[in-house]
């Protein structure tokens, strides 16, 4: 085999990267040790064994790419607080009257999301909500959480700024050629992931799993809502009584107080008073205890949210206009992708989007780390040479068809990316796939983009994204359940790396 031969020529520098790359993976599978640890131990295993330098290890906290997902933090915070998602959620979601309208109108609006913020804030905030709106339209909520997360999987593709592994991927581009991909530069192959994927789980919505978590055995009746008494509310220093608020009328039933103090009222009377801040327990029918919350002006959870009117706020435009100003800046101009994320991060905080506090809170600094150390992993596979062998090893199996070396790219990548994050595999397959691009004398784009399309295709199991662990115990979820639509959607995202991604970025000679 050429790929036994070529590593014949291996270095020791190229031998130790294998092995880190190998322990880190390994680790990674076995383990429930955080990523950004472990990619940070296989770092520091690379200096100390002189692979690589001091200076190329701390290149990756100056990469502009860290910078970028840092400032995006805020921004996408002030989106939140801003109640833009809730927005969304409420307005074009809708109450549809089969199965498979519901497919379609959860995976438009939830990849259209997606696309501009990230799929694991989209899906941990849509979680609780989509479980409520599955109920609403008559079905069970784990025939939606798992298009849910899809969904969101597929969306991120759609945009440079979508998942991590689209910014790691185009920060090696910058690296490679001086020049920046723009912010829709996969936007042609995302939305046709998207369009092919939705159409795949509509025409397979028989595989969807129908599960039943312990809260769905409940009876109505024994179910739970909570309510907070708002601390401006004209109810405060009241009694249950004298407000009118109900403690039992045969369909719901007041069942405790969480005083504001974390004192606990059990089985409360007319005559306990209410303070602002208390949260009130009602067990018995959802409908009717959200009318009485609406009613006495009681702040209604995210998980009940859809029932009430969304209004449309002056932050919420401010904070919508901010984010699109920041992409269509980027796309349209040559300011590029940093300064227009760090601009639209001071705009958010200067126009009280979002509190200084809750943007800091949204920092995923482990998240950042993973991006620096991946960075850093990805010098170190081109520095060493193991670039260079991996991808004569792929040539050696197709010889001089380039769309067969993109396809087993992407067959590579799409199987990676189910055990470790699609960051790490972008990471690691992008500098393999810079160099077959100049192996073959062509240009890079058509394997970057496939990679970008393929490493977000992690449908196949639960562990393949943070997105499917954010769905699995709320959806009753088994391993196997992933299995079922995972593996069409994956063909579907490999189909569209390999036959679509071409005819938009050809095989052009560099």
């Amino acid at each position: 085999m050429l790929l036994a031969a070529q590593a014949v020529a291996l270095g020791l520098g190229g031998y130790v990267t294998l092995a880190v790359m190998a322990a880190v993976f390994l680790v990674l599978l076995t383990t429930k040790l955080s990523i950004d640890i472990v990619f940070a131990a296989g770092i520091v295993a690379l200096v100390c064994t002189g692979t690589i330098s001091v200076d190329t290890a701390l290149s990756g906290f100056s990469a502009p790419v860290v910078a970028t997902v840092g400032a995006l933090f805020f921004v996408t915070s002030g989106l939140e607080s801003s109640g833009v998602l809730r927005y969304v959620l409420v307005r074009f979601l809708g109450r549809p009257r089969s199965l498979r309208r519901a497919l379609v109108s959860l995976s438009v609006n939830v990849s259209v999301l997606s696309a501009f913020m990230s799929n694991t804030l989209v899906v941990s905030m849509f979680t609780p909500l989509v479980k409520a709106w599955a109920r609403r339209i008559g079905a069970a909520p784990s025939k939606l959480l798992i298009p849910l997360s899809y969904a969101a999987c597929m969306g991120g593709i759609c945009l440079l700024i979508g998942t991590p592994a689209n910014l790691v991927i185009s920060e090696f581009y910058a690296s490679a050629t001086g020049s920046q991909l723009n912010v829709f530069t996969p936007l042609v192959p995302g939305v046709c992931v998207v369009v092919f994927g939705t159409l795949t789980m509509v025409l397979l919505n028989g595989l969807l799993p129908s599960r039943k978590t312990a809260e769905d055995r409940l009876p109505p009746q024994a179910r739970s809502y909570e309510f907070k008494v708002r601390s401006g509310s004209h109810l405060v220093g009241m009694t249950l009584g004298e407000a009118g608020v109900p403690t039992d009328d045969g369909r719901i039933r007041l069942t405790g107080i969480l005083r504001f103090d974390g004192e606990m009222c059990a089985s409360p009377t007319a005559d306990d008073f209410m303070m602002g801040g208390d949260t009130l327990y009602y067990s018995g029918s959802e409908r009717h205890a959200v009318a009485v919350a609406r009613r006495y002006g009681f702040e209604i959870p995210d998980s009940l949210s859809s029932i009430v009117t969304a209004k449309v706020t002056p932050k919420m435009l401010t904070s919508l206009a901010i984010f699109l100003a920041m992409v269509f800046v980027s796309a349209l101009t040559s300011v590029p992708l940093v300064t227009c994320a760090l601009v639209a991060a001071l705009l958010t905080i200067i126009c009280r989007c979002c509190t200084v506090s809750v943007a800091k809170k949204a920092i995923s600094w482990d998240l950042l780390m993973v991006f620096a150390c991946s960075v850093v992993l990805g010098k170190a596979v081109d520095q060493t040479g193991v670039a260079e062998v991996i991808a004569q090893g792929l040539l050696g199996w197709c010889g001089s068809s380039p769309r067969l070396a993109l396809l087993l790219m992407c067959l590579t990548a799409s199987i990676l990316t189910e055990f470790v994050s699609n960051t790490a595999c972008g990471a690691v397959l992008a500098p393999i796939a810079m160099r077959i691009a100049a192996d073959f004398g062509l240009s890079p784009m058509p394997f970057l983009v496939g990679l970008m399309v393929c490493c977000s295709a992690s449908f196949m199991t639960p562990i393949g994204s943070p997105t499917h662990l954010i769905i699995l115990v709320p959806g009753g979820y088994r391993f196997s359940d992933f299995l079922r639509l995972g593996v069409p959607l994956n063909c579907v995202s490999v189909a569209v790396a390999v036959f679509i991604v071409p005819c938009i970025f050809p095989f052009l000679p560099t």
